[in-house]
């Protein structure tokens, strides 16, 4: 894929401020509303893992177009990003970015909830042995700009979101996605998220997919330095 310079924050990044499953209908096990009172409860308690390490690819089409693997290191709101290949071929020195910044994906962050949002059962979906209800989710109050989850699918055994469906109307952006979950461990984590959005005019698409969960007790603080630039070379002098 041609090499070009990333949008900024990213497409998903801009439209939050994806893939449904093609599922067949099947009976509902729950009344939506105990779906919903369960949905709350779980999310509620399901917490967030003190520290983590995740591998991720991200590819995007566009105006600019890119196709990298990283490896993230998270504790809290202290990220080490490091960049360890481009288009395929793995770097000889890996790029690394140490910033501050929450964790716009996690799922307490973007996930609804019934103080903003009023649930409307749309049907049970089933995707391989996972079951999922799937209800459209509509703002209580009138929202003209900024991240809207227009849907959610509710997992039918862990009461967490497997699907949030969502627009994002912004300055700079305005687009649609999906962000897909799904149990790491103990945690309820990010597995995936499309969006197309339409920046300055021009269509651009990204994905993102997260594997290789770790969750280390602590991640030590030299983790998080900021890196060194390498000497410059001298030459002597004739």
């Amino acid at each position: 894929m041609k090499r070009a310079a990333a949008l900024g924050a990213g497409v998903i990044a801009l439209t939050l401020a994806g893939i449904a499953p093609g599922a067949a209908a099947i009976g509902p096990a729950f009344d939506s509303q105990r779906v919903v009172e369960r949905y709350t409860r779980a999310l509620a308690a399901v917490g967030m893992p003190h520290a983590v390490i995740v591998d991720y690819e991200i590819s995007q089409e566009g105006p600019a177009s890119i196709e990298e693997r990283h490896v993230l290191y998270r504790s809290g709101i202290d990220v080490r990003d490091e960049t360890v290949a481009v288009d395929g071929l793995p770097l000889t020195s890996k790029r690394i970015v140490v910033t501050r910044r929450v964790d716009r994906y996690a799922i307490t962050r973007v996930a609804p909830t019934t103080d903003a949002y009023g649930f409307v059962f749309v049907r049970t979906v089933r995707e391989g042995t996972t079951v999922g209800y799937r209800f459209e989710t509509v703002p209580l109050a009138p929202r003209e700009a900024g991240f809207v989850v227009t849907a959610v699918t509710i997992d039918a055994r862990r009461f967490l979101p497997l699907e949030i469906d969502f627009r994002s109307v912004g300055e700079r952006a305005h687009g649609h996605g999906v962000l897909r979950y799904a149990p790491a461990g103990r945690w309820w984590m990010p597995l995936s998220a499309y969006a197309v959005a339409v920046i300055g005019g021009a269509t651009a698409r990204e994905r993102i997919v997260w594997s290789a969960y770790r969750f280390p007790p602590a991640l030590p603080a030299a983790t998080f330095a900021t890196p060194r630039p390498l000497p410059s070379p001298t030459l002597p002098t004739l």
